[in-house]
């Protein structure tokens, strides 16, 4: 029957186009991991090649720490790289959100959601939190004050906003 095999056609469509959506909300995920994992390696290393040749004192130490430090910089570069990817798979995945939160603070909403879908799904009290899970449990747990806010914290909006009313932003 006509009408049978429509449905089950609409059904595998739908299944196709949410396994797709699904695959690019991992895309944006694994890409924000790997921009967090190169900037908080790239800074260490940063450090260390700093103070490395400040303490060089031969001739080939130096050479080695100035040649280190340059290795360490063209890593630090992949960030930028790494970062517009970032804003290309945002803008075409998530344009609002890219809109109202910018690229690292939309696809870190979006890891700690766990996919597009599920974030959009998430009450708002929910997405201020997110990123505030420890302290969330400990609250439940130990009857501390609960957390006003998790990741969207590094937004400008929240983090410049009077202390009283950053929870109500």
């Amino acid at each position: 029957d006509i009408g049978t095999l429509r449905e089950k056609a609409l059904e595998r469509a739908h299944a196709q186009l949410k396994e797709q959506l699904a695959r690019r909300a991992l895309l944006i995920i694994q890409c924000i991991k790997a921009f967090d994992a190169v900037e908080k390696s790239s800074t260490i290393l940063l450090e260390r090649a700093g103070g490395w040749s400040r303490v060089a004192s031969e001739p080939s130490d130096a050479e080695q720490a100035a040649s280190f430090g340059c290795s360490v910089r063209e890593f630090a570069k992949k960030k930028e790289k790494i970062m517009e990817s970032l804003e290309k798979l945002m803008d075409a995945e998530a344009p609002n959100i890219h809109a109202v939160c910018g690229t690292i603070l939309g696809a870190k909403l979006i890891e700690a959601a766990g996919s597009l879908e599920k974030l959009s799904s998430l009450p708002a009290s929910t997405v201020q939190v997110l990123g505030a899970e420890t302290a969330f449990f400990a609250h439940l747990r130990k009857k501390v004050r609960p957390p006003k806010h998790g990741i969207i914290f590094i937004h400008p909006a929240v983090s410049d906003a009077e202390k009283e009313s950053r929870g109500k932003i």
